[in-house]
């Protein structure tokens, strides 16, 4: 079942602005468009413009999340993994972009370019600190342990080279 949280606030920025929208019916999130065309050298990181500010409806932020078509076919992702876009920031929405690839890569205007999904905000009252956690099954496992056994000793944590040689995507 979804859930409308009713229309959103958009106040444009740029006359290049396209308006964010669903492509399809069952879709969660919608896409957000490029307003200038961007060169990214291999490593560069760049905020993109959207051209749009807007007003979420109190209790929800809006998440910003990469768009897999352009990860895999031009290395281009988000730099901190997924956004947060707080109740109160009326700032342009900026898509923080990072180039994985091994060569310089393009954006064009119009070109999506991340996705944009809302959520309820959910708060605690408060954290409290004690000095011990119930046991559970899974205990401080993680890392890839779920269903294992597995120690903190046991996980190697290593930091691969990897050389290209006339890699494309």
């Amino acid at each position: 079942m979804t859930f409308n949280i009713g229309p959103v606030n958009l106040k444009r920025l740029s006359k290049y602005a396209i308006i964010p929208e669903y492509v399809y019916d069952y879709a969660s999130c919608c896409d957000l468009s490029s307003i200038e065309d961007y060169i990214f050298l291999p490593m560069d990181r760049k905020l993109v413009r959207t051209g749009w500010a807007m007003e979420l409806p109190h209790g929800f932020d809006a998440q910003i999340r990469a768009k897999s078509g352009i990860s895999i076919k031009k290395g281009l992702t988000l730099i901190n993994g997924v956004g947060t876009i707080d109740h109160d920031y009326r700032g342009e929405l900026l898509i923080p972009i990072i180039n994985l690839n091994v060569n310089k890569v393009s954006l064009k205007r119009g070109e999506k370019i991340a996705q944009l999904c809302f959520s309820h905000v959910c708060k605690t009252s408060g954290f409290r600190e004690v000095e011990v956690l119930p046991d559970t099954l899974r205990g401080d496992g993680g890392f890839g342990s779920t269903g294992k056994s597995t120690t903190t000793e046991q996980v190697q944590v290593f930091s691969p080279v990897v050389k290209y040689k006339n890699w494309r995507i």
